[in-house]
């Protein structure tokens, strides 16, 4: 992971976007503005994450020194700079809020589906399939999230269709430590949509994603454990993440976890899966 390693965390979700000094020679999208409404704003700190970025800092720096980490936190992690900043790296890490679009927001797969389920139209009329594109339903919160999206300005949502536009062809892992990066909505043929998928297509050759709201402390344990595996003990990406998963499964009580009694049995007590499971490589 030498010289290689990005890290968005402790994100200011309420940061003001400055005004562009000149028009930005890159859009990375707005797409998401037209669904975007006030529920879609509200995202609140996220304070486990501040002990996160610090944690794999200082794994990172004892095992390589002090070069080759960027780290993008507070109002200085924004979409636009995390863009740029990730087509040089091949370690990513995304300590945010992700989300997966409620169910009023329908896509048009979805739509599709439906129609296709239903009375053909008459002849010579076209079936409207009405919904948004898979790839608007999904995304990451950056920096100035909060804020209400104006045209040709970082929005601070990072969108699925937006990952799908960037050059990750150098990525070896992608680390979304968020909510709900696995979902996605399955399309015939095509598998599932989401966030996960949109990494992949990018070029990203390992992507880490969750599949339900996590917790935050709990995904913190989980992800300095994980790159303790991979710094300090030299493992794979994928024993990495299972060691870790076991540790938080067995010991999670000594770091604060809830863990569920097995009187019947008079076995260990062990950790619900709710924290340590969520995550898939």
């Amino acid at each position: 992971m030498a010289g290689n390693l990005l890290i968005a965390a402790n994100i200011d979700y309420d940061a003001v976007t400055p005004t562009p000094t000149a028009p930005p020679k890159r859009k990375f999208g707005r797409q998401l503005t037209a669904v975007r409404g006030s529920d879609w704003k509200g995202f609140t700190p996220l304070g486990a994450t501040r002990g996160e970025l610090a944690s794999i800092d200082k794994l990172y720096r004892d095992s390589f020194g002090g070069t080759g980490i960027t780290l993008l936190e507070g109002s200085e992690a924004r979409e636009q700079r995390f863009c740029e900043e990730a087509i040089r790296h091949k370690y990513l890490h995304i300590a945010t809020h992700g989300f997966f679009a409620p169910t009023e927001l329908r896509s048009a797969i979805k739509e599709g589906e439906d129609q296709a389920r239903s009375a053909a139209p008459p002849s010579g009329v076209s079936a409207q399939f009405i919904g948004y594109p898979p790839g608007l339903l999904s995304g990451l919160a950056f920096a100035g999230a909060n804020g209400d999206p104006e045209p040709d300005r970082d929005d601070g949502i990072l969108t699925a269709s937006e990952v799908e536009n960037l050059d990750l062809g150098g990525v070896q892992l992608a680390v979304l430590s968020a909510c709900e990066t696995g979902l996605g909505e399955v399309a015939g043929g095509e598998g599932q949509l989401g966030l996960q998928r949109a990494f992949q297509i990018a070029g990203a050759q390992t992507v880490v994603a969750s599949l339900w709201p996590v917790s935050d402390t709990a995904t913190r344990t989980l992800m300095e454990r994980f790159y303790e595996n991979l710094l300090k003990k030299d493992m794979g990406r994928l024993d990495a993440l299972r060691e870790a998963q076991l540790w938080m499964l067995r010991e999670g009580q000594e770091r604060g976890l809830v863990r569920i009694d097995q009187p019947a049995s008079g076995g260990p007590k062990r950790s619900p899966p709710f924290y340590w499971a969520p995550f898939v490589l």
